[in-house]
């Protein structure tokens, strides 16, 4: 005894193949996104430089991959922005 159809007709199955897709998948602009992926790169690279240098903060931000390290970089931002005084700030501009 086989197995039964999951799909009625090939139309059908091209149909949920389709839907399937456009549930996993993201269109991009080619361009941009190659530049921001070379920008990162040139980013983490740096930083592995800085590293090598006994530059503490890019000690703090460097992680295992490009993406973490971005990650890290915005903790980092997030946490110097919420300790950092609003109004202090506001007088040195």
């Amino acid at each position: 005894m086989s197995r039964p159809r999951q799909y009625a007709t090939p139309a059908a199955r091209q149909t949920a193949y389709r839907q399937r897709m456009k549930e996993t998948t993201m269109l991009v602009n080619r361009e941009p996104f190659l530049r921001m992926d070379q920008a990162m790169e040139i980013l983490y690279q740096t930083l592995h430089r800085a590293t090598a240098g006994k530059n503490s903060l890019a000690q703090a931000l460097l992680r295992a991959t490009p993406v973490e390290t971005l990650e890290a970089a915005v903790e980092w931002l997030t946490t110097q922005l919420q300790t950092a005084n609003p109004v202090e700030e506001h007088e040195k501009m």
